[in-house]
């Protein structure tokens, strides 16, 4: 007869928490599993990902089928049952008393070594490569994925990598730095920019722009949202482009200019 400690109903409530500890314990691979992970570019998040993706993922061990014993070894008779596979509770002054699943040998009488193939884990972990398609409109964000191939669920993280001079706001709406010479944003005029897709596009500077400001191109940014088509703003952060080396003609044009008070 096994005897609790003096807090009695803090043992019972232990046992029956270890209980199913070790049931959903059997065969499961751990909870919050990350299996792989999606580095995207900018284009990638306008248009989506397809793609080839190195994966890991847990499974129940074939060898002991999440039993987590070798059983192809002989056992030992269980020590703290006698071998019966079941353990008697009872309070110190005996009023209370159940029957209850040993703890040592979880009721198979005898107690086994441990599996060799997954060190008593239950299950084992594994890799591959497997194609996954990661919709556009995620910056960050972890997917789960059907794959056909392995037939279940995968949980990918996403992110993208975004350029040192890019930087996204709430809406779908990016800001990106660029630099022009400083004659064009006192005169104005026309200047060859490259939107997110990489296409070159023309923009319009107004005469006397202030560096630091911006110019907005409409739905030209990345989409509000993984489910819808619409897309937000794309805003060129404009700064004066400074040349390390001018020649001679420029330098004594800037000297002009100086005279002038600009």
């Amino acid at each position: 007869t096994f005897v609790p400690p003096p807090d009695f109903m803090s043992y019972v409530q232990q046992h029956f928490q270890d209980m199913f500890a070790q049931q959903n314990h059997m065969g499961q691979h751990p909870g919050n599993e990350i299996n792989g992970e999606v580095k995207q570019t900018v284009r990638d998040l306008l248009n989506g990902f397809k793609g080839e993706v190195d994966v890991s993922y847990t499974e129940a061990c074939n060898s002991c089928v999440g039993q987590r014993i070798d059983t192809t070894k002989p056992g030992e008779k269980c020590t703290a049952c006698n071998g019966t596979g079941s353990q008697t509770a009872k309070n110190q002054n005996g009023f209370f008393s159940f029957s209850m699943t040993c703890q040592q040998c979880q009721g198979r009488r005898s107690v086994f070594p441990p599996c060799p193939d997954c060190k008593a884990e239950g299950f084992v972990k594994k890799q591959t490569k497997v194609n996954v398609s990661i919709p556009k409109g995620i910056v960050e964000r972890i997917v789960r994925i059907g794959s056909k191939e392995l037939k279940r669920n995968l949980f990918i993280h996403v992110s993208t990598e975004i350029p040192n001079d890019m930087e996204l706001d709430e809406g779908g709406n990016v800001r990106k730095t660029i630099h022009i010479p400083f004659s064009k944003l006192c005169l104005g005029g026309k200047q060859k920019v490259k939107d997110l897709e990489n296409k070159e596009l023309t923009m319009k500077v107004p005469k006397g722009f202030k560096s630091g400001n911006s110019v907005r191109l409409q739905g030209k940014g990345i989409p509000k949202d993984p489910r819808s088509e619409e897309r937000g703003d794309l805003f060129f952060v404009i700064l004066p482009e400074v040349p390390k080396n001018i020649s001679q003609e420029q330098q004594k044009l800037l000297e002009q200019l100086e005279k002038t008070g600009l």
